[in-house]
């Protein structure tokens, strides 16, 4: 169980986005309570919200059929683990991932990614949780997402750059 008095800014600041607090009445501090987790997490995904409520189970995203309730448990998964510092391999991967220009929902999407196998395991086959298998996970991160990324779509220069702070162009000899 987290402790308030443990509960660390940085980490908190990768569940939800500043606006979807505001959005619900919520600061950084009030997510050390995992109820208020869910309602912060389900305010930075409207459109979803908006799906559950008139019904539907899933949405197509990026041309990519998504559960919606599994999505956003994911995401409050992740977003324990990061309370929680449990595994500390989950904050440290963020704090990486971030300072090399991932932006904040798109690191918690990563840290899903790393743990989706061994909950699929789990579920499937009965597999106890591997932490040496998901600690591997995190740290091969963003190998796996960056494989995922180019699938998708090719990076443009201009995402390079953001990413990487560094310009694309050729120096002149």
């Amino acid at each position: 169980m987290t402790n308030p008095d443990d509960f660390r800014q940085p980490r908190s600041a990768l569940i939800a986005s500043p606006d979807a607090l505001a959005a619900v009445g919520l600061t950084s501090e009030d997510l050390a309570d995992p109820d208020a987790r869910a309602v912060a997490i389900r305010a930075e995904h409207p459109e979803l919200d908006q799906a559950l409520a008139q019904g539907a189970d899933h949405v197509s995203v990026a041309g990519s059929d998504v559960n919606i309730r599994l999505h956003l448990a994911m995401h409050e998964i992740v977003a324990s683990q990061l309370v929680d510092d449990d595994p500390p391999e989950g904050n440290e991967t963020a704090q990486r991932l971030l300072a090399g220009g991932y932006d904040r929902h798109e690191v918690v999407h990563m840290l899903t990614g790393a743990m989706s196998g061994q909950i699929h395991a789990t579920l499937t086959a009965g597999t106890p949780h591997d932490l040496a298998r998901h600690v591997a996970a995190l740290r091969a991160l963003p190998a796996f997402r960056e494989g995922q990324r180019a699938e998708q779509q090719p990076e443009t220069s201009d995402r390079r750059r953001a990413r990487t702070g560094r310009s694309t162009r050729r120096r002149r000899r």
